[in-house]
């Protein structure tokens, strides 16, 4: 048996290496330009782009920018891991969908540059995870729209439209060993 999980962790570090090594040196990519992180070690997530607005979201909140302009339009400070991201446009409003994966202690809407820390021992109403809902159809000035709880919070999301009910239906996955005030495990959410 544990000559079999050797066996698989050096396979999985070879194929790592040779994705790495293809993704680096692939002939039908190039990197147009880069924006660096001003924040060394902080933990980033996901990557969303809506026309010519890019959103990177990380542990610490997300950063809007132009990809025509190359420059960062707002470094957006709301703590909530994992903060995956989606963009969807409707009437004319840009929406950013932002998942939130560890229950909150500054809660529900409020962002601010205290970083306030997550934790699973706190409960409602002071605490929050889910979806956080932001306007930004003003890129360089984002609005909080709304957040949704969900029972242990959201790892990622998923937009699926539906234009024939006029709406816009969001699916998410909470990560699978996620314990807090309203997700007693087995889950399976």
């Amino acid at each position: 048996m544990l000559r079999r999980l050797i066996i698989l962790l050096a396979l999985v570090g070879a194929i790592a290496g040779v994705q790495s090594a293809t993704a680096a040196n692939s002939p039908n990519l190039r990197l147009d330009y880069s924006l660096p992180d001003p924040t060394p070690g902080r933990t980033d997530s996901d990557i969303a782009f809506w026309g010519n607005i890019g959103v990177a979201g990380n542990y610490d909140g997300f950063r809007v920018f132009n990809t025509s302009t190359r420059q960062q339009l707002v470094s957006y400070l709301c703590r909530g891991p994992q903060n995956d991201v989606s963009l969807w446009e409707h009437n004319g409003r840009l929406l950013l969908f932002q998942s939130i994966d560890t229950p909150q202690t500054n809660g529900e809407t409020v962002c601010s540059q205290d970083h306030l820390s997550d934790t699973t021992a706190c409960g409602p109403p002071t605490c929050f995870e889910g979806i956080r809902i932001f306007d930004l159809t003003t890129p360089s000035a984002p609005i909080y729209v709304k957040g949704v709880h969900t029972d242990c919070g959201s790892h990622t999301h998923t937009l699926v439209p539906d234009p024939a009910n006029n709406r816009l239906l969001l699916y998410v996955s909470s990560y699978p060993v996620q314990t807090g005030p309203r997700c007693q495990q087995p889950h399976a959410k």
